[in-house]
């Protein structure tokens, strides 16, 4: 939840294949939801892994931006990104701040294009042609986690998942912030995985996306996975199907996001 001006607003997480679903049919979904969303006082938020497959369909993607002139919209920061606030949040005694800035409400039409234009820029597109590129790796590594960890019965436990997500952020702490880790490895509160929310959420989704289907992976995981790593500093995710349900038993079993609520694109069609 963000407060402006005095007033509290609830910051839901739009995935991918809604945004797409709202803006092909603006007068079925897109007419029932920005009304809704506006008298609730809630706001759209969007992530970079969203811009990134948006791009790929230019029509879309080009009314994507006219689309944010009526819905106040925000861009949350990335999973690296709060990684780091998250290190930072416990060191400086700061809570965790999800936005990376705020899209304003009725602007000329040259506000919304300066935004496109800059995901445009060269630095921001190597970016997503790195994310791109690496993607096989990204998911061949979230799926290098789930050797030799069997269950020790029948099935997963909670306590077993939740050590599980445990391992995992403390590990990705150890890759990515190898100085803080050695400064604070036998600091039980600093190393406290639960600090590290960002990466837990990221962990429980690969943990039930995987772990108990045993599907296939796919390159596109990938986006679907990184896409939630703010999701428990927000307040309301809309998504597909299959990834709402993952989020429905992580959220029965787990208490990292007891406070979202859930929604599919169909929530707001009945």
């Amino acid at each position: 939840m963000i407060n402006l001006g005095g007033i509290n607003y609830k910051l839901c997480l739009i995935d991918t294949c809604v945004i797409s679903e709202i803006l092909k049919n603006k007068k079925e979904i897109g007419s029932k939801i920005v009304p809704k969303f506006i008298n609730e006082r809630i706001m759209f938020c969007y992530t970079i892994q969203t811009i990134a497959e948006l791009r790929k369909a230019p029509d879309i993607y080009n009314e994507f931006f006219s689309y944010m002139s009526i819905m106040p919209s925000f861009l949350l920061k990335n999973y690296n990104q709060l990684t780091e606030d998250e290190i930072n949040s416990y060191v400086n005694k700061k809570s965790v701040d999800p936005i990376l800035f705020h899209i304003a409400m009725m602007k000329p039409e040259s506000y919304y294009k300066e935004y496109q234009n800059m995901f445009e820029r060269k630095e921001l597109k190597h970016y997503f042609d790195s994310e791109k590129i690496d993607a096989p790796d990204t998911l061949k590594a979230l799926l290098d986690w789930r050797g030799g960890f069997p269950p020790e019965k029948e099935n997963y436990s909670t306590k077993e998942i939740e050590h599980w997500v445990e391992l995992v952020s403390l590990k990705q702490i150890l890759i990515t912030h190898p100085e803080y880790y050695k400064r604070n490895i036998t600091n039980l509160e600093a190393m406290n995985y639960t600090n590290f929310k960002s990466w837990n959420m990221i962990a429980y989704i690969v943990f039930y996306k995987f772990y108990f289907r045993h599907r296939n992976p796919k390159v596109n995981d990938v986006n679907d996975i990184l896409i939630v790593s703010a999701l428990p500093y927000l307040d309301i995710i809309i998504t597909e199907k299959d990834m709402c349900e993952q989020l429905r038993q992580i959220k029965a079993k787990h208490d990292i996001i007891n406070h979202v609520e859930l929604y599919t694109i169909k929530s707001f069609i009945k």
